[in-house]
């Protein structure tokens, strides 16, 4: 705020309401994101090429950033901790049994954008309904 700008009482009011709604609809945003990278985990697993099953067992999700009660720019990374994930994930040339296939992040992530948009906007609508009683 500029510096010796007085706020009156009712205007304070509302900036707190504005930034309480703000933090729930970021918690809302991480927990959406959160639930959309746990589909597209999911799925994924269901394409990813099997031999010992450690690859499609390293599958993770997690939230990076947005932590706390300030949760801001919340990011969800779904990934696969084996050192060789990227390589059965890039190599278009390797065959696969019947259902597999490399991409199988990429794909995943595709087909469910619009589903984790829905998921997304869900948990926000949730939230904002929750804020309202």
């Amino acid at each position: 705020m500029a510096k010796g700008l007085k706020l009156d009482e009712q205007s304070k009011r509302v900036i707190k309401k504005l930034y309480a709604k703000h933090t729930r609809v970021n918690a809302a945003l991480a927990r959406g994101l959160v639930k959309f990278g746990l589909l597209v985990q999911r799925d994924s697993q269901k394409i990813v090429p099997v031999d010992t099953g450690a690859l499609r067992n390293s599958a993770n999700t997690r939230k990076i950033s947005g932590s706390g009660v300030k949760q801001t720019n919340p990011e969800v990374v779904v990934s696969y901790g084996t050192n060789y994930g990227i390589f059965v994930h890039e190599n278009v040339n390797a065959q696969h049994a019947s259902g597999k296939t490399h991409h199988f992040l990429t794909i995943a992530l595709k087909n469910n954008k619009r589903k984790g948009k829905k998921i997304v906007a869900d948990e926000i609508k949730r939230s904002l309904r929750k804020a309202k009683r």
